[in-house]
C-alpha cells in the first residue's frame, strides 16, 4: 500500500472501525498493524470466527483505500 498517501491509509482504518490496529511509537508516529491471516491450511473450526473476522476487516480496509484513492486523484 506504498502508493497510498499515509494520511488515506489511517483514516481507511478508523472508518473502518479498527482503530485498535493503530498504535503510536515513542516518537509519536502512528501505525497500522493489520494482523495476519493464517494460511488456509492452518484454518480449523477453533479460529474460523478469527479469520472470517480478519479476512472481513482486510476487505473493507482495501474498499476504503479504493475509494479514498479515487477521490484523492480528483
Amino acid at each position: 500500500m506504498s502508493h497510498v498517501p499515509r494520511a488515506v491509509v489511517l483514516k481507511a482504518v478508523w472508518e473502518a472501525n479498527c482503530g485498535h490496529w493503530v498504535y503510536v511509537d515513542d516518537n509519536g508516529k502512528e501505525w497500522v498493524r493489520l494482523g495476519s491471516l493464517p494460511v488456509a491450511e492452518s484454518v480449523r473450526w477453533a479460529n474460523s470466527k478469527e479469520f472470517v473476522a480478519n479476512l472481513l476487516h482486510y476487505g473493507i480496509i482495501r474498499t476504503n483505500l479504493r475509494e479514498a484513492r479515487k477521490h484523492t486523484k480528483g
